[in-house]
């Protein structure tokens, strides 16, 4: 018989392997639909692009309400800022 301990470990390895299959699946199909963003880069992005870290509200919005076609469009116009920025085009 397995303790309550165990049991939570076991439970929590599961969710680990749940939540790596989903982040891994994301990935497979942003890259079959042409996205070139990266979430975990995305504060990086804009703080290179504008000076500063986008407010917690941005990062907000970007990790539970953006879809994927609108992160592309961010993350396109953040580039293009970045370049202007680096090389003054």
């Amino acid at each position: 018989m397995t303790s309550k301990k165990q049991q939570y470990e076991i439970v929590e390895g599961m969710q680990r392997q749940i939540d790596d299959f989903f982040r891994s699946a994301e990935t497979t199909v942003k890259k079959l639909k042409g996205y070139t963003y990266d979430d975990d880069l995305y504060s990086d992005l804009y703080k290179d692009a504008r000076g500063v870290r986008p407010t917690q509200e941005m990062i907000d919005y970007w990790n539970t309400k953006a879809v994927p076609k609108v992160k592309q469009k961010i993350w396109d116009m953040l580039c293009e800022e970045l370049v202007w920025v680096y090389f003054q085009i």
